[in-house]
């Protein structure tokens, strides 16, 4: 007996050395994806996006016994259903409340693709991401390295939507929503509905149950024809306000081109805002307000780059579209944008020296950033920012 003791001892170190080596390989396999994530190339507005949490790693294929699923589906490539929404994209830059992770949780009906874009370097968040890798594996999430702001998490959602995808319509909504039971359904019901009554409709901002009787921009129906006719979201507005605005302005100016935007109503409405919330509150305006992850200074300075991003914001419209800085935008006066006959109205020009002036506070003009006019002499006017990543 005695004899035999040391092979034992031998055959359980090696059973021991062989566990370790497979916990190892386990966690480097499912972690290293999301801390250096894929190259995704050129994916959406021109940033160099990364794709990380892959869903087909044996990682992903070993949490999908003990992770949330979500009812799948395959769309018709021909006829438009609510019974099987398309796409569903949400982008942010700042986690906070939980806000992705109650989206993602109430998203009860069958969707074929829903991406998460998650940008810029705040590591409360990209630490938020990584969990939801795992806890989400049929979910797609996108990482860029460079902050986005809304309307270029829009744009990126957009584009992934076309041309990743390729499908022809879809939802995005802020992060800071909510999908109540059977209000994904009622919703996209309604919009196809309304595409019955309206063959133009091509954009649908969707009702809140925080402001009933009004469409929002915080969710919305985007649709392929949206896109061909009216562009991609402005992203020199940063990192959030008017862009909704700017688009209404834009639209408005290309009715003629058989592309129209209107308000989606359904009896089931999308929750916006903290829980319980039952007037409008910005998801981004309560983080740097009342946030108990962040510290006070941390909050502040997201808080000044958005300000100075808002007031910036306001000098920017006015001057592109012809109206005083009072938020009177349906009094604005140019048919074009500043006044540059060689611009059709889906036409804008990334200018990165204002972006810098946003973030930074250098370069300002009194309280505002100031838009370099020059760069629309480029004709660069695709209405696509190409990130300087």
């Amino acid at each position: 007996m005695s004899r035999r003791l040391p092979g034992a001892g031998w055959r359980v170190a090696l059973l021991f050395m062989f566990l370790s080596a497979f916990c190892t390989a386990y966690f480097v396999v499912l972690h290293v994806q999301f801390l250096v994530p894929q190259v995704w190339p050129q994916a959406a507005n021109g940033v160099q996006a990364r794709e990380f949490g892959a869903t087909g790693s044996a990682a992903s294929m070993w949490w999908r016994s003990r992770t949330r699923r979500r009812a799948r589906c395959k769309p018709s490539s021909t006829e438009w259903s609510a019974e099987c929404i398309p796409f569903l994209c949400t982008a942010l830059e700042f986690e906070a409340s939980n806000y992705t992770e109650r989206l993602l949780s109430s998203i009860r009906h069958p969707v074929a693709h829903v991406v998460v874009v998650v940008g810029g370097k705040d590591m409360l968040t990209l630490k938020r991401a990584q969990a939801w890798t795992r806890r989400y594996p049929d979910v797609h999430f996108v990482r860029v390295p460079d902050r986005i702001g809304c309307a270029g998490g829009w744009n990126i959602c957009i584009k992934y939507m076309l041309d990743v995808f390729g499908v022809d319509w879809g939802i995005v909504a802020n992060n800071d929503i909510s999908f109540p039971v059977g209000s994904l359904k009622q919703t996209a019901a309604a919009f196809l509905e309304a595409r019955q009554r309206q063959p133009g409709l091509c954009l649908g901002r969707i009702e809140m149950d925080t402001r009933p009787g009004h469409g929002s921009y915080s969710a919305f129906v985007v649709t392929r024809e949206f896109r061909d006719a009216c562009g991609l979201f402005d992203e020199n507005l940063f990192p959030a306000y008017l862009e909704d605005f700017e688009m209404d302005i834009r639209a408005q100016r290309l009715r003629g081109d058989g592309c129209v935007a209107g308000n989606i109503f359904s009896a089931e409405r999308f929750h916006h805002g903290p829980e319980g919330a039952v007037v409008y509150v910005s998801g981004v305006q309560d983080m740097v307000n009342r946030d108990e992850e962040r510290s006070g200074e941390a909050r502040a300075r997201i808080g000044e780059v958005l300000q100075r991003g808002h007031r910036s914001g306001f000098q920017y419209m006015a001057d592109k579209w012809g109206c005083s800085v009072s938020q009177q935008w349906d009094a604005c006066t140019f048919q074009r944008p500043f006044n540059r006959t060689h611009l059709t109205p889906r036409d804008w020009v990334y200018d990165p020296a204002y972006r810098r002036c946003v973030l930074t506070g250098t370069g300002l003009q009194g309280d505002h950033c100031p838009y370099d006019v020059s760069v629309l002499a480029a004709g660069n006017s695709t209405g696509e920012h190409v990130s300087e990543v």
